[in-house]
């Protein structure tokens, strides 16, 4: 790679030394100088060898990034999903697999990835079909959220597994999937039981609880709309303006008026990562998704132990869905954060550490570490105030 630096890390990005068991050898991922740079000139991006790019935004950990390219998927494998790969400092605890929320991007995750790489966790992250840098669905109409069927989804993320993860990474598998990507996850788990050894679910899109109109009045109107070729078309109320750049007093996301205002700078700089409001056709879709999910024989297949975390303030999916399923899921566990808006990762620090406490807890990080990680859980549901 032209112009490669070796790269020096902050104080606060390096492990406890005694936890690197004598693998300093292995500390070295060579990235342009330029995505490095204190001021970054643009463009402020590493490529990857098939083209692939990601922005060197405040918080990622580019010091660790292993790889970034794309992974094709789709019968004809027309369509390109970006992957990113970021390895820890000596031996991984495991490899963390991140599925983002509709409308979201792997740079938004930015200290999100840098959080679990310095725990010890290989991260891998990805961009759903149709967002992010991956292939837009409708290429005329970039800015719309659409999906042709539900179930795209999920043969996606079971390819990028397939092709990304399982080959190369070190087990086990930990899951982090927000929001749409919780309801991708669950239908994952039906079809491989065994590919997690644990998954936290954050605020799953299991009903839509969005304005005045109820789950079923968007789910009925979506589908006939669907039905007499109006699926493009966008739902109502929304356009092409990108998600999450509204006033900070009109989100419904998070509590937090910094992170806010960072994600939305991010699609300031770079709009080519936002995405507009969804289409009929991809409500119908994904009120189809949920509506299989409810099915107690598919429950009872998932046999990974599950962390559903249930954001109280939340506006856009259901929070008593969401505790609904969890109490039908045999392996479940259920957080409770009573004051959370959808995004409990990007909400206030005290919202946000008890998040990031109960996920740890839950994947045994601490156990992982010592070598001693058990991995029978009971069921168990836990309220933070």
């Amino acid at each position: 790679m032209a112009n490669a630096v070796a790269t020096r890390f902050e104080p606060s990005q390096l492990p406890d030394p005694a936890t690197l068991g004598g693998a300093e050898a292995d500390l070295a991922v060579q990235v342009p100088a330029d995505a490095l740079s204190d001021e970054p000139s643009d463009p402020g991006y590493v490529e990857g060898e098939d083209g692939a790019r990601l922005y060197a935004v405040e918080g990622m950990p580019m010091a660790r990034l292993h790889r970034v390219g794309y992974v094709s998927v789709g019968l004809r494998r027309f369509a390109r999903i970006r992957v990113a790969h970021f390895k820890p400092l000596g031996q991984a605890l495991g490899t963390l697999v991140l599925m983002q929320g509709r409308a979201e991007y792997i740079e938004k995750y930015a200290d999100v990835i840098a959080r679990y790489v310095r725990l010890g966790f290989w991260v891998v992250a990805f961009d759903w079909r149709g967002q992010g840098l991956s292939t837009r669905i409708l290429r005329d109409e970039p800015r719309k959220g659409h999906i042709h069927e539900f179930d795209a989804y999920v043969r996606d993320a079971q390819l990028v597994i397939e092709k990304a993860v399982l080959p190369d990474c070190p087990l086990p598998l930990m899951g982090l999937a927000h929001s749409m990507g919780g309801l991708i996850a669950l239908h994952l788990m039906v079809r491989k039981p065994l590919w997690f050894d644990r998954m936290v679910l954050s605020a799953p899109l299991l009903r839509f609880n969005v304005g005045e109109a109820s789950h079923e009045t968007i789910a009925t109107a979506s589908k006939w709309a669907s039905r007499f070729g109006f699926n493009q078309m966008y739902a109502p109320g929304s356009g092409d303006a990108l998600a999450g750049t509204a006033a900070f007093e009109d989100n419904d996301v998070t509590s937090h008026q910094g992170r806010y205002a960072r994600s939305a700078g991010l699609l300031a700089q770079y709009p080519e990562l936002g995405l507009g409001g969804p289409t009929l056709g991809w409500l119908n879709q994904c009120a189809r998704g949920m509506a299989r999910i409810w099915n107690q024989a598919m429950l009872n297949r998932i046999s990974t132990p599950c962390l559903f975390v249930q954001a109280g303030a939340d506006t856009i999916v259901s929070p008593v869905a969401i505790e609904r399923l969890a109490a039908a899921v045999p392996t479940a566990t259920l957080v409770r954060l009573p004051l959370s808006k959808h995004e409990p990762m990007f909400e206030t620090d005290a919202i946000r550490d008890m998040f990031f406490a109960a996920s740890d807890a839950f994947y045994s990080v601490q156990e992982m570490r010592e070598g001693r990680l058990n991995r029978s859980l009971e069921n168990l549901t836990l309220s933070l105030l």
